[in-house]
């Protein structure tokens, strides 16, 4: 078993935002972790990555404390700098590692990820897809063993993330990570996940853990899917 989230609350002030979380994820698999907005899913994501400190319970991986280096963080917003290429962006959590191979692990990430004719390019030249895609080759670069996506297509059109989707399994079947993926998108999780991670409202509480054995690519319209999308919106209204 790779992570381990055990018994995670939180708190901020009064308002209690988690409440005893608890749930394992296997190595390689996709994970998504859904609940209604404000719930409480990008604090929970945000301790499980080291950025917060939970009030109680702890996060382990393969039955340690993780690491903050072990860790890649997909954010909602690209936050690229946009003073830098793609290629700077990129290589940037690297720099930061003193890593001296930066710009060529950087390029070859850019390359798997179809971007090497952008390189040059500065954000605000590029789609938001593509800036969305340049935070995951980011992520990527520092070869992380867990990598940690809160809501990255959120702000996308609705075609966009359909891509968007399946360029990421597409990814997530090459490097074969561990992804925990934050979303309050039912469609989403369904066409993304091994195993959906559904949380009550605030304060957030597993409610049940659905198991998605659907083959891939999947079908969004096969009565497989429409199944498990009922099930996960069920759990959801209650």
């Amino acid at each position: 078993m790779a992570l381990e989230v055990i018994d995670v609350s939180k708190s901020f002030n009064n308002l209690k935002v988690l409440d005893n979380i608890t749930f394992k994820v296997k190595d390689n698999s996709f994970t998504c972790i859904i609940g209604e907005s404000g719930c409480g899913k990008t604090t929970l994501l945000r301790i499980v990555s080291g950025l917060e400190k939970a009030d109680s319970g702890e996060i382990l991986f393969n039955g340690k404390k993780l690491e903050i280096n072990d860790v890649g963080f997909v954010f909602q917003d690209d936050r690229l700098l946009p003073w830098r290429t793609t290629l700077k962006n990129v290589a940037f959590g690297l720099e930061v590692r003193n890593d001296k191979r930066a710009l060529e692990k950087a390029k070859d990430v850019l390359r798997f990820v179809g971007l090497e004719e952008f390189e040059n390019y500065y954000p605000k030249q590029l789609s938001g897809g593509m800036r969305q895609l340049v935070g995951i080759a980011r992520a990527l670069a520092i070869n992380p063993k867990i990598l940690l996506m809160d809501e990255p297509f959120a702000s996308l059109d609705a075609q966009t993330r359909n891509r968007m989707q399946a360029e990421l399994l597409d990814i997530w079947n090459e490097e074969k990570k561990t992804v925990l993926f934050v979303t309050h998108n039912i469609d989403e999780a369904v066409y993304l996940a091994d195993k959906i991670i559904v949380l009550s409202k605030r304060p957030a509480r597993v409610v049940e853990e659905i198991k998605v054995d659907l083959e891939r690519p999947r079908d969004r319209t096969s009565l497989e899917f429409v199944d498990v999308r009922k099930r996960v919106l069920e759990l959801l209204n209650k």
